[in-house]
């Protein structure tokens, strides 16, 4: 009887090891749903309540913005709605004009500057004032057409806020002129400094392609999420991210979910010793039988085991095709896990041709791009290259993965890189694309420029383009190529924008490279007499390396300027995106 109550005793505090198993899944299956709680109910509510908050504080200071340009805007419209205004653009006394500055004046002590134009460019009143920019010179363009123009900003020397009203006849409801005024744009800056810097960092951008630039910012900078709001009445954006201070205030209590989990580890625990019978003293011998299992399971099979198994001869021949499949998968999938960082560069993927860049990376990197390209909600992209010797096996290459995806190709063969930048901003087939090119890099080299929804990749974005490869996250599916022509919308575009002062004659080495063609057929169609250097296509670059950044390979064009008695020089590098000038002198700029 005391040996029966001292197994029964044993047999109380062994856990069998279906115990074990048991008791491991119910906490591993509890701390996953730990985890899956507290995403849902903690991280997401944080999330979201971080969302808002970001939200709100760039809709408050873009409405503060807002609010100040729409006051401005009020003020110089009393201006130029003034009769007198409308008859000093028509024709008017000295004395008129006078009053006319000085009730200016009066209205912007602080102002820097301050134009009444004619419609023929009459420059009736002019204070203070510096030759016209570009930007105020497409503003007054705009303003002549009554097109309603929003402020901008220029950082001349002093900030200028710069505000333009056209002056329309209220008889003939005709734009007669155009009133132009610059203000120090510290007021306007100001209503971004009076936030509490210690909130985060907001940021001015002015919307442009392709991509916005920075008018002004403060702030403490930081990597969390930041969030974008339109400022009415201008072509500028404020751009705000949370400071630590502020994230602090969206944290959500943990503790419901950590006391739940607590309380069903405490409940399920007992229930499972029950139902697992482990306390039974009738489940001895499976107990026994089981612990006996476990400790063959520990020591191991033995060889006579081994060969107790009768293997068919057939399925010796499906274990060693399981095998080297196995085997033949892991390789394949490690295969692109070790990519030298140093063909992953600031803006463009870039190394030795055929060695460290190789058709199989293009076409991976081609897969990488597309399922960025589909995951922006677009079905199709961009392709080109330059006229290196290694590009058109690497472009077939690249083009074969991108079709992989299920992404249309719209093939624009050899170009130069703005060619490419040009037809994702200005076409709507697709807001993304890339070119096989190395840019200036000598002829071994080659490589990738990459744009995905109107934004050029660059630093974190390409490593997102190698961390797909290494994990070979590929959309699948089957795309279609279209051939496809930009190079006579291109130079149509530019001949609209672009009037030469006169004659000019230019010598133009496109250095054996991209532009070889449509460089000197640009600059001709835009009048120029063009003495063309170097302008066939060789990959090979036989002349200099296509690098015009380098003094030792302008000095070709130097002296072609000088013994052709040319205006000026202009060297392209490879693809087109550098661009050199040199004077009839040999100044080099």
């Amino acid at each position: 009887m005391n040996e029966s109550n001292e197994e029964l005793t044993l047999q109380k505090k062994l856990l069998s090891p279906v115990t074990l198993v048991t008791l491991v899944t119910i906490l591993i299956a509890i701390s996953i749903s730990a985890v899956v709680t507290y995403g849902k109910l903690v991280t997401a509510e944080e999330a979201s309540q971080l969302e808002n908050l970001v939200n709100s504080e760039a809709i408050k200071r873009a409405t503060a913005i807002a609010q100040y340009i729409d006051d401005q805007q009020k003020q110089i419209e009393l201006f130029a709605s003034r009769s007198s205004f409308q008859t000093i653009t028509q024709g008017a006394s000295e004395g008129l004009i006078k009053t006319a500055m000085s009730s200016l004046k009066a209205a912007y002590p602080n102002a820097l500057s301050m134009r009444l134009y004619s419609l023929d460019r009459e420059e009736l009143i002019n204070v203070d004032s510096e030759p016209l920019s570009f930007t105020e010179l497409d503003m007054i363009n705009q303003a002549e057409k009554n097109i309603s123009v929003g402020p901008e900003i220029l950082n001349q020397g002093q900030s200028q806020f710069i505000l333009i009203r056209p002056i329309v006849s209220t008889t003939t409801d005709s734009v007669s002129g155009t009133l132009l005024l610059a203000l120090p744009s510290t007021e306007l800056f100001k209503l971004i400094t009076d936030t509490d810097k210690d909130e985060g960092h907001t940021e001015l951008l002015r919307s442009s392609q392709p991509k916005p630039f920075s008018l002004f910012t403060t702030g403490i900078e930081n990597s969390q999420p930041s969030a974008d709001t339109k400022v009415d009445g201008s072509h500028w954006l404020v751009r705000f991210s949370p400071a630590p201070k502020l994230i602090q205030q969206t944290s959500v209590s943990s503790f419901p979910v950590v006391a739940i989990h607590l309380l069903l580890i405490i409940l399920l625990m007992p229930a499972a010793f029950i139902l697992l019978g482990q306390l039974d003293p009738k489940r001895k011998p499976k107990i026994q039988q089981l612990h006996a299992d476990a400790a063959r399971i520990r020591k191991g099979p033995q060889r006579n085991e081994m060969l107790d198994v009768k293997i068919a001869a057939e399925d010796t021949e499906v274990l060693d095709l399981q095998e080297t499949e196995v085997h033949e998968a892991t390789q394949s999938a490690n295969e692109f896990e070790r990519l030298p960082d140093t063909i992953f560069r600031s803006y463009d993927i870039r190394g030795i041709a055929l060695d460290e860049i190789t058709p199989k990376l293009a076409a991976k990197i081609g897969q990488a791009v597309a399922s960025e390209v589909l995951a922006a909600g677009e079905d199709s992209m961009y392709v080109g290259r330059d006229g290196r010797t290694h590009s058109p096996e690497l472009c077939e290459a690249l083009i074969e993965g991108i079709l992989s995806t299920g992404c249309n190709v719209l093939n624009l063969g050899i170009i130069p890189t703005p060619l490419m930048y040009f037809a994702t901003c200005e076409f709507s087939d697709s807001n993304s694309g890339i070119i096989v090119t190395a840019s200036h890099n000598a002829a071994q080299y080659n490589g990738f420029k990459m744009v995905v929804d109107g934004t050029t990749l660059a630093a974190d974005q390409i490593l997102q383009i190698k961390s797909r490869i290494q994990r070979g996250d590929f959309y699948q599916g089957d795309g279609e190529v279209t051939e496809q022509s930009v190079a006579t919308e291109y130079i149509d575009r530019i001949f609209a924008d672009i009037a030469l002062a006169g004659d000019v004659k230019i010598v133009v080495d496109a250095s054996n490279g991209a532009t070889s063609k449509v460089a000197p057929q640009l600059f001709e169609e835009l009048g120029c007499e063009v003495v063309p250097l170097f302008c066939e296509m060789d990959g090979n670059f036989p002349n200099h390396d296509p690098d015009p950044t380098r003094e030792e390979n302008l000095q070709a064009l130097i002296a072609e300027v000088k013994r052709t008695e040319a205006d000026l020089g202009v060297a392209l590098d490879g693809d087109g995106d550098r661009l050199v000038i040199v004077t009839q002198t040999g100044q080099i700029i």
